[in-house]
This record gives C-alpha cells, sequence and structure tokens, in this order.
C-alpha cells in the first residue's frame, strides 16, 4: 500500500509541475483539436435567432442531410457532444466561426492579378532584375557597406 501510496504522490508532483508551466485555461491539445475542426468543417448555418440558437445542416445534397440545433446560450447541441465533454462539438464551432477554410486562389490577369513573377529590386541602384551583390551601376562603398553588415 506504501507503494502505491508513493507512486500516487510522485504522479501529483509530476502533475503539479506541468499545471505550473501552463498558461491559459484551454489545455494545449483541445486548443489544436478546435483550430483542426474548425478547418475541418463541411456545415452550413440554415437559420439562426439573435437567442444564439441556430440550425445547422451537413452541406450534402442529398434531402437526408443530418440537422443539428445549437444553443449557444446553454451551450448543448441536439448531437449531445458539447454536453458530454464541454468542448464544442463541430456543429457549434460552425454556427460560432465562418464556416470552413478560407479558399485562397490566383487572380487571373482579367481579375487584376499579376502574369509575370515578381522582379527582384536592388536596394542600391533601385534597378530590377539584380541582387544588390551584382550591382554595376551603384557606388562601390554602398556595395562594401552592404558586405559587412551581411
Amino acid at each position: 500500500m506504501d507503494t502505491i501510496r508513493q507512486m500516487i504522490l510522485i504522479k501529483w508532483n509530476q502533475r503539479k509541475r506541468v499545471a505550473q508551466k501552463f498558461e491559459g485555461k484551454i489545455l494545449p491539445h483541445i486548443v489544436q483539436k478546435l483550430r483542426d475542426d474548425i478547418y475541418n468543417l463541411d456545415f452550413e448555418v440554415i437559420t439562426s435567432s439573435p437567442d444564439g440558437i441556430a440550425e445547422i445542416c451537413a452541406k450534402e445534397r442529398e434531402a437526408t442531410a443530418y440537422r443539428f440545433v445549437v444553443n449557444l446560450v446553454e451551450r448543448t447541441c441536439t448531437c449531445r457532444a458539447w454536453q458530454g465533454s464541454g468542448i464544442p462539438c463541430k456543429h457549434a464551432i460552425a454556427y460560432i466561426t465562418p464556416g470552413g477554410r478560407r479558399k485562397n486562389r490566383m487572380k487571373s490577369a482579367l481579375e487584376g492579378g499579376s502574369t509575370s513573377k515578381k522582379r527582384k529590386k536592388c536596394p542600391i541602384c533601385h534597378d530590377f532584375g539584380h541582387h544588390w551583390y551584382k550591382c554595376k551601376n551603384g557606388n562601390p562603398e554602398d556595395i562594401a557597406a552592404m558586405e559587412a553588415v551581411r
């Protein structure tokens, strides 16, 4: 019994040291899980009210798509995952945030995007197309100063 008691005390001390290093109110692995859930959302907010109640539906084209009711005030969802764990489920996260990952794309030339790559600008002579260490138009003293800083 004494050996078990010592093992428990050692475990408590280890957890106390971890807790002293901890910052914030939410554990890091929970924060990471919430961040992952934000980027993997496939839900759509159908209706919402100012009372904090919304109906969330999966973005499937089927008529049998599942719908969930989320209540932010009471911290409940009809999937019951939020009540069981205390961590917001994907449906609640979809209601709290802008659903899903923002899609970044390159604009075409017709939309105002550039068609060519960005060219290097020399900080010494302010011409494009070469680096400062190959500058032929600049002052040799400026090039020496840049090499000294480097």
